[in-house]
């Protein structure tokens, strides 16, 4: 329902205003890994639309149901390059390591977290405007960094990963905000900015998409997120070159873009409400 208003909106405004090409930032083949922990899931952990799950080399069995345990390096299902139309777990076709698919995962988290702030902060009245520039502007670019063959540079990637954290910080600082889902809103990646190897492991053992789907513990609410976080991807990116050729926010749209996102951070079940 959300996400309704944002593309309803979206398409009657100035936000999908033409702009020039987007710039590759960054890009890269497989390379091999940092040493991150070996990551072992059940297949039953692993996303299972239409009862499909994938070994390590993205090959189908037939059923979640099997025992067997698997390693799989990442879990991107994006774009329609997608390995057999439903998930690359090696590396990307793109050309995306598991590195920068992890790290992706960490940076979609710390948006949502920013966004939770942002929606309390507008429940506030909070009158900050610069700091809410910063987060409408930051929030725009870090989900757009995240589409497929965008930016695929990890250190560009752990550098908006920051900027998050110090927006957040910020917000945090006001003190009278009451953000909702408070775990997410309160993500603590402080420690780990120093460390690319840490926000890698970070993404692979918390916020990617096999965990995510487990901790709702509803695929048909899962996939509807997935959808939304997908979809919202986009209008980000609209947004951002709107904001790149006219230099400035429509308040509305930046409002349902901030309570889309804040409701993906949401490991509830809400068929209705998504």
């Amino acid at each position: 329902m959300l996400l309704n208003r944002v593309l309803q909106r979206s398409a009657s405004s100035r936000l999908f205003s033409s702009s020039s090409a987007v710039v590759r930032s960054g890009r890269r083949v497989a390379t091999a890994s940092r040493g991150a922990t070996a990551r072992t899931m059940s297949l039953g952990a692993l996303g299972t639309t239409a009862g499909k799950s994938f070994d390590s080399n993205g090959k189908r069995f037939l059923s979640s149901e099997s025992s067997l345990h698997i390693k799989p390096d990442m879990f991107c299902r994006q774009c329609e390059q997608t390995q057999d139309h439903y998930a690359c777990t090696t590396v990307g076709v793109c050309g995306k390591t598991a590195e920068t698919s992890a790290l992706q995962d960490v940076l979609i988290q710390m948006v949502k977290s920013v966004s939770l702030w942002c929606v309390a902060a507008r429940e506030a009245n909070v009158s900050d405007k610069a700091l809410m520039h910063d987060a409408n502007l930051w929030t725009l670019q870090a989900a757009f960094s995240t589409l497929t063959n965008v930016n695929f540079s990890d250190e560009s990637i752990a550098d908006y990963i920051a900027k998050g954290v110090e927006i957040q910080k910020k917000f945090q600082e006001l003190g009278n905000l009451q953000p909702k889902e408070p775990d997410v809103a309160n993500l603590d990646l402080s420690g780990m900015l120093s460390s690319l190897v840490d926000l890698e492991e970070f993404g692979y053992t918390s916020v990617s998409v096999p965990v995510r789907q487990s901790n709702m513990g509803n695929d048909d609410c899962f996939s509807l997120n997935e959808i939304g976080t997908y979809g919202l991807k986009g209008a980000c990116a609209y947004a951002a070159h709107s904001y790149q050729l006219l230099g400035e926010f429509d308040e509305e749209i930046m409002k349902d873009i901030h309570e889309v996102w804040a409701k993906l951070a949401s490991n509830e079940a809400d068929m209705e409400g998504l």
